[in-house]
């Protein structure tokens, strides 16, 4: 057949799919920020909001507190071992405050404090007002009572503690009653060392006149000034703090589980590609169907244009005498079909001969949105032998200069269709009769039906829609058209933001923007769409007619989808119960909006939770929580740990891991964590030897997660600086505020109060700080702070 020949296959070249690492820096992050504000905004108005209600509506809660001071007696007086009442000394003080703690709030003193204060409350009741907890490294006990007035929450508190006093002794004069008359029969009858049972019974009567000496009451409680809860102020502060912490942190979680793209910046993370348009989004209308060219604000339309411009180029450039473009995406409403309409109607408007053909047999679109329809179509030309030019169809805007091939087969035997030999002489035959083809496909990844016409085109354009396109269904037709061979031209980005007021005017103030319809060319078909304004300034529409506005190119999809609710669901229920807790205590509130905020920052990017970690594990004094053993940081490195499990399971870029990468070094680390294990068996120690192999493991697990997270220069320039500036603080922390110990008077202490440690930590961070000042010598004010790192 004459006419042009459709292009040969291209070698494979899939470089375009092996972009640079995009390296993670402020800009992402506070971009990240911006585009969910109102994440942070929602979580900020429903803590603080709920915070606000509960310090109105709570009752006022009174804490008082009482000091009991623990002296415990010493086991070398066997003439008081064993006695009841009396708290024995062992050899951790700590555990001997908490026998104390344990005695004070129990059902029996609880029993004696109902009958000396006359209460109505039972034992139980009293005991939930009442908390007994050892004051840190001391002997003292605090007992703290809550009550709904200064007055009772004084007397509840001293009542507990002079009846704890006195439930002891009383339990110490009943053994020492049962004990002196023993002693007293085994002295008159000669039995044992007379003066021995003597001492022993001076001792014990002496105890019998006093009280119990290991347990004291040290400090009486006194009438508290103020309640203890609400406390407006620092509610309302917590709230806020709470809800910007839990804001930060789901947003970071919104963005990393968020499957569709959000910004440009997506794109060239998975092609190097460049885009070719950025159409901005239609807001007048929701309606999930294609947009005719008279529908179209002019911002959008001159978007259209742009992408013309773009794609004549590379026809000019190839110096062919036609141009077969096709028009495809991952996903449905993308705004494909909307692009290959305007992209066709733009070429023709430029005085280009075009033919639009309609490739998405499934679900044909181009008729409805320009009102038109044909005898004949796609399947006709292919299976039926119908002739292109008998097939196509115009419309009274664009006349001759604009065929349209709709599809006219719905269902049925249509995978194979494009795959027919027709398919190739059809394409040649539009070549032949006009100087561009554009091709509206389905989207590749969801049928594969117009796939083979990717041999017959010059140009692939990717149809991506924000809020719209689905990530990972957009890498699989990267995938898949590099499997083909195919380089496309770029991206068509559907649904970016409206351009700005002045910038709308420039385009309002276009030569049709204002026009009547006599005035517009394209005349009566203006007014069939657009309607004619009546005396009275209403729109009158043709029955039938398509409403303006919106389409598959609509704005980022609202809160309307399952996911997005159950996500703003999620997040207004914490957000109502870090309310509720901040009303209650503030500095739980933000430590408990801590901990989940940075859980689902450490789950949306690893590398930041990893960073954060770093830093925390150089405060040895952050707070604990549950206790001696369980700090945040340690709580926080927990997270890490789950984190990196989640990121192993489900993205793409951690699957290289460690283990895959290197096996031979993997064998090795599993060995010696194995043989220091195995090693308790002949330890003299073995629980210091089981703490040096959980110290080990974590530090290998540690290790892992490092390989996982840091994965570019940048982020390893990153890490180190963290390691180095959490040295440097706590280097300043120890000179200008840490107490030296009596043992290490001379030497530097800090957070970290082995200064053994602190040393070995110093040099390492001292070598690491002016390796980066090696690594950052194009950067000068990086260089300088590395440089005053190391002279720190």
């Amino acid at each position: 057949m004459d006419g042009p020949s459709p292009p040969q296959r291209r070698a494979p070249a899939a470089d375009w799919l092996q972009p640079p690492v995009e390296e993670a820096g402020l800009r992402r992050y506070v971009a990240t920020l911006r585009e969910r504000a109102w994440i942070v905004a929602l979580a900020m108005v429903i803590t603080t909001g709920v915070a606000i209600a509960y310090v109105l509506t709570t009752s006022k809660v009174y804490k008082a507190e009482a000091d009991l001071l623990v002296t415990p007696i010493s086991n070398t007086d066997t003439s008081l071992v064993g006695l009841p009442g009396l708290i024995p000394s062992s050899s951790d003080p700590t555990r001997d405050v908490e026998t104390a703690s344990a005695l004070i709030t129990n059902v029996e003193v609880a029993a004696r404090v109902k009958l000396a204060l006359k209460s109505p409350d039972s034992p139980r009741e009293l005991l939930g007002k009442v908390q007994a907890a050892p004051v840190a490294s001391s002997n003292i006990v605090a007992v703290t009572a809550s009550a709904g007035s200064g007055t009772e929450a004084r007397d509840l508190a001293n009542a507990f503690a002079t009846q704890a006093v006195n439930n002891q002794t009383k339990q110490l004069h009943d053994a020492i009653d049962q004990r002196l008359p023993a002693l007293e029969a085994r002295l008159r009858q000669g039995a044992g060392d007379p003066a021995a049972i003597r001492a022993a019974l001076a001792s014990l009567e002496t105890l019998r006149t006093g009280s119990d000496p290991s347990l004291s009451v040290e400090t009486k409680a006194d009438v508290p000034s103020s309640p203890s809860s609400p406390r407006p102020a620092l509610s309302i502060a917590g709230g806020l703090l709470a809800g910007l912490v839990l804001g930060i942190g789901a947003a970071f979680a919104s963005q990393g589980l968020d499957p569709r793209l959000r910004r440009e910046e997506q794109l060239r993370g998975l092609y190097r590609l460049p885009i070719l348009a950025r159409i901005p989004r239609e807001s007048r209308s929701r309606t999930h169907r294609p947009l005719g060219p008279l529908e179209l604000s002019p911002a959008t339309s001159e978007a259209y244009r742009t992408l013309r411009g773009t794609l004549a180029v590379s026809r000019r450039t190839s110096g062919a005498a036609s141009h077969a473009i096709l028009v495809t995406g991952s996903s449905p409403s993308e705004g494909k079909t909307t692009t290959a309409i305007n992209l066709s109607s733009s070429l023709a408007t430029a005085g280009h001969n075009v033919i639009l053909i309609e490739a998405d047999l499934r679900r044909p679109g181009i008729g409805p949105a320009l009102g038109i329809q044909s005898n004949y179509g796609v399947a006709s030309v292919l299976v039926e032998s119908v002739a292109l030019q008998d097939a196509l169809v115009t419309t009274p805007t664009f006349g001759s200069n604009l065929g349209i091939l709709l599809a006219d087969y719905e269902g049925g035997w249509i995978s194979d269709l494009f795959a027919l030999p027709a398919a190739r002489e059809l394409i040649a035959d539009a070549r032949r009769l006009a100087d561009f083809v554009i091709i509206d496909s389905p989207p590749l990844t969801d049928v594969i039906d117009a796939l083979p016409l990717v041999d017959y085109v010059d140009d692939v354009v990717i149809v991506a829609g924000v809020g719209k396109t689905h990530l990972g269904k957009l890498a699989e037709l990267g995938e898949l058209l590099a499997e083909y061979g195919v380089r496309p031209a770029g991206f068509a980005v559907v649904g970016t933001p409206r351009p700005g007021r002045s910038d709308y005017h420039y385009y309002a103030g276009s030569r049709w923007s204002g026009a009547s319809a006599r005035d517009h060319p394209c005349g009566a078909a203006w007014s069939q769409v657009h309607g004619q304004r009546s005396s009275g300034g209403d729109v009158r529409r043709t029955p039938g007619a398509a409403a303006p506005g919106g389409c598959e190119n609509s704005s980022v999809p609202a809160l309307s989808d399952l996911n997005r609710w159950g996500f703003a669901a999620t997040l207004a229920a914490a957000s109502a119960a870090f309310g509720v807790v901040a009303g209650i205590d503030p500095r739980l509130a933000i430590a408990g909006a801590l901990s989940f905020g940075f859980l689902l920052l450490v789950l949306a990017d690893l590398y930041v939770g990893l960073i954060l970690f770093t830093l925390l594990n150089f405060a040895a004094q952050v707070p604990t929580v549950a206790g001696p053993g369980l700090s945040f940081a340690k709580i926080a490195g927990l997270l890490l740990a789950i984190s990196w499990v989640a990121a192993l399971a489900t993205r793409r870029d951690a699957r290289a891991d460690f283990t895959s990468a290197h096996p031979g070094l993997t064998y090795v680390l599993v060995l010696f964590l194995a043989w220091t294990a195995v090693s308790q068996l002949w330890a003299e120690d073995s629980g210091a030897a089981l703490t040096a192999f959980t110290r080990l493991a974590l530090n290998a697990l540690l290790f892992l997660i490092i390989f996982t997270a840091v994965r570019t220069p940048t982020q390893a320039i990153g890490f180190v600086g963290a390691f180095v500036g959490g040295a440097c603080i706590d280097a300043l922390y120890g000179v200008l505020f840490a107490p030296p110990s009596a043992a290490t008077a001379s030497r530097l202490s800090s957070s970290i109060t082995n200064p053994n440690e602190l040393a070995s930590i110093l040099v390492a961070a001292l070598v690491l700080s002016l390796g980066l000042a090696v690594a950052l010598k194009e950067q000068p004010l990086a260089r300088r702070a590395a440089l005053a790192a190391a002279a720190l």
